[in-house]
């Protein structure tokens, strides 16, 4: 099976950065549950399909999203950086959780 662009490091469908590379989730998505849904912690950005519950790497820009909106829910959030170089740090993030942990198990083995 062939990893989707943002597995890659490639924009979401219609050009979208996206923030959450494990469950594919953009910024524009992320901004409008926030200010759909208004959480009160990053956390709770779950909830915007999945976002945050994957590998981590996300974590911290969520904060910041959430951060940007809370103090101005009209403005358009930034992300530091490039999409590349958040691929590669994400990348990175990953091979230094496995070298820890090893590779997650597919769920069906893990259920044999």
């Amino acid at each position: 099976m062939e990893a989707k662009e943002a597995d890659r490091g490639g924009p979401l469908p219609g050009g979208e950065r996206p923030v959450c590379f494990c469950f594919h989730v953009g910024l524009a998505k992320l901004a409008a549950h926030i200010r759909r849904r208004r959480p009160r912690h990053a956390a709770q950005l779950a909830e915007c399909h999945g976002a945050g519950t994957g590998c981590g790497w996300c974590r911290p820009r969520l904060a910041s999203i959430l951060e940007q909106l809370a103090r101005d829910p009209a403005a358009e959030p930034v992300l530091p950086g490039d999409q590349a170089a958040d691929s590669a740090a994400r990348d990175a993030h990953r091979r230094r959780a496995e070298s820890q942990v090893g590779p997650a198990e597919p769920l069906a083995d893990a259920l044999d």
